[in-house]
């Protein structure tokens, strides 16, 4: 499957596969820090679970793409409003998600499998549960890719396998 990130929730979905240069990136949130006692002793702190993952991305979109961005950004921030389920369903295609063992923790995204790395552990396209912010959107003179589109997803909750 060639590369690419859809975003879905309720009835609206769309997949992004013409990337900026440099226009996906995907970081882990800072989970802590080791610092040293007077006497060298090690002192580490930070969160006791996995640390989440903080996606940039700069896309190129045609006209239905940015709709749809659009679209599932509203419906996002007006159900988070309401105080129900604003959760996005992200397939990332582009950087499989890697576990050192099995059982997978992560839904597969659709249509993929799991492949068994050498050493052991796994790597997997993988579904995350994501918190969309407001896309900012540019016109260019592409014909083809008529809106250059920025935004900045963070991951809420894994998908269950």
């Amino acid at each position: 499957m060639p590369d690419r990130l859809t975003l879905s929730i309720d009835a609206f979905s769309t997949t992004l596969i013409e990337f900026e240069q440099g226009g996906y990136e995907c970081l882990f949130q800072e989970n802590g820090d080791t610092e040293y006692s007077l006497f060298g002793a090690s002192l580490d702190s930070g969160s006791l679970y996995e640390p989440k993952r903080i996606w940039t991305i700069a896309a190129m979109a045609t006209k239905p793409i940015k709709q749809a961005l659009e679209q599932i950004w509203r419906r996002s921030e007006r159900k988070r409003i309401a105080q129900q389920d604003y959760r996005i369903t992200c397939e990332d295609w582009i950087f499989p998600h890697t576990e050192d063992q099995t059982p997978r923790t992560r839904a597969l995204a659709t249509g993929a499998a799991v492949t068994n790395l050498s050493g052991g552990g796994i790597e997997y396209p993988a579904k995350f549960y994501v918190r969309l912010f407001e896309p900012n959107f540019q016109r260019t003179n592409s014909g083809r890719y008529p809106y250059n589109c920025r935004f900045v997803l963070k991951e809420l909750d894994p998908v269950p396998a």
